[in-house]
């Protein structure tokens, strides 16, 4: 009978072992498979956040290319012989310009330079004046603005006539006139 005991005893140890072993194994399976799906909520959470951003990203590109297409029909109107090239350089400009001068927005850039320009979108006109390019900026202006804005003043030719620069130059006279005397 002591021997049956014995023998018993032997069966629960190992069968209580056996169980230890098998809920030991399950709790690190367990510990395992709740640390990759914590791994793998965290990775979703940057992969959302990463989406998130891309979408606001495309948003805003979405917005400038808007923009900015809008800008260049707008040139097509009065100067189709313009190159595509420098269509699209004139109408980043001014879209970056609506973004850099709070008071300022593309529809009454576009406005100004069609009116300044005579209805031309022509980088070289001159006024009888003399007011220069197409924001029509008189020289004297010019010099200052350019000091203002960082450009170095080599020749009112060079300078009023470059579509860039002269954007620069009358956005900075134009936001600053509004800021003095407000926009009715």
């Amino acid at each position: 009978m002591e021997a049956k005991n014995t023998s018993m005893s032997r069966y629960r140890s190992f069968l209580l072992v056996g169980v230890i072993f098998v809920l030991f194994v399950s709790l690190a399976g367990f510990t395992v498979k709740f640390v990759e799906l914590d791994r793998s909520q965290k990775k979703i959470q940057d992969l959302e956040r990463s989406l998130m951003e891309l979408k606001a990203a495309m948003n805003i590109d979405s917005v400038r290319q808007y923009n900015i297409q809008k800008i260049m029909r707008i040139i097509d109107q009065y100067n189709k012989s313009m190159p595509s090239s420098t269509k699209y350089d004139i109408a980043d400009e001014i879209y970056r310009l609506s973004l850099k001068y709070s008071n300022l927005d593309v529809d009454l850039l576009c406005a100004m330079i069609t009116h300044e320009s005579a209805k031309t979108w022509d980088p070289m006109i001159t006024s009888q004046a003399g007011a220069m390019g197409l924001m029509q900026i008189m020289p004297v202006t010019g010099v200052f603005l350019a000091a203002e804005e960082g450009i170095t003043w080599t020749s009112a030719e060079d300078i009023l006539y470059d579509p860039i620069y002269n954007l620069r130059l009358g956005a900075r006279y134009l936001s600053a006139l509004i800021d003095m005397y407000g926009l009715e």
